[in-house]
């Protein structure tokens, strides 16, 4: 229902700036309501198929953005359970670094290429990475202390997973972050610093 109303309130919205906060907080929201009606669809009420998820947070923000029509979305991942502890912070990750990556990286209908993957490597760590071959990032720019309330976001969600942030500004930007899967037991190892 609050979707809903946030849909309505950006489609009766005059102001650009408000209509932009809208369909971003509505696309967080989306997100959030995604993991649990997976849940409830799921025979397993305590964990998210992760790569479904991600392909379909993918699909609908790809769908929202009129600007993302040129962009080819690539998707390579592999099948990860995640507990709903981890799966809302991740994805809210997701819809923060895809969305930064359709609003920015290809400005003025230009082609590129997204590619979002997920996998799972040595000792339980999952790796989401998402990456473009966008116009990137300015050099001097500290996306650490950027006053973007994505970015903070991300920041923030990465801290909560306990996870490692890691940014490579060329060709385009690639952010992958990576965090130790929950253990049945709700254990979770030290995450580590930032890398950039």
């Amino acid at each position: 229902v609050i979707i809903s109303l946030l849909g309505l309130e950006a489609r009766a919205a005059r102001n650009e700036e408000t209509v932009r906060i809208l369909k971003e907080s509505r696309n967080r929201m989306q997100a959030m309501s995604l993991v649990h009606e997976r849940l409830y669809r799921s025979a397993d009420l305590a964990n998210v198929n992760f790569r479904d998820y991600v392909a379909t947070v993918v699909e609908e923000l790809q769908a929202a953005y009129s600007t993302a029509n040129n962009i080819q979305v690539r998707l390579d991942l592999e099948p990860v359970m995640l507990g709903v502890d981890q799966a809302v912070p991740c994805g809210l990750l997701l819809n923060e670094l895809v969305t930064n990556a359709l609003k920015h990286a290809f400005p003025d209908g230009r082609p590129g290429t997204l590619t979002v993957s997920l996998h799972v490597t040595g000792g339980n760590l999952v790796e989401l990475t998402v990456a473009d071959d966008g116009i990137g990032m300015a050099e001097d720019l500290d996306w650490r202390r950027v006053d973007s309330l994505g970015l903070r976001l991300v920041v923030s969600l990465t801290s909560q997973l306990h996870g490692r942030l890691a940014l490579e500004r060329e060709p385009g930007v690639r952010v992958r972050v990576s965090f130790v899967k929950q253990t049945k037991g709700g254990k979770l190892d030290p995450g580590g610093k930032d890398e950039s």
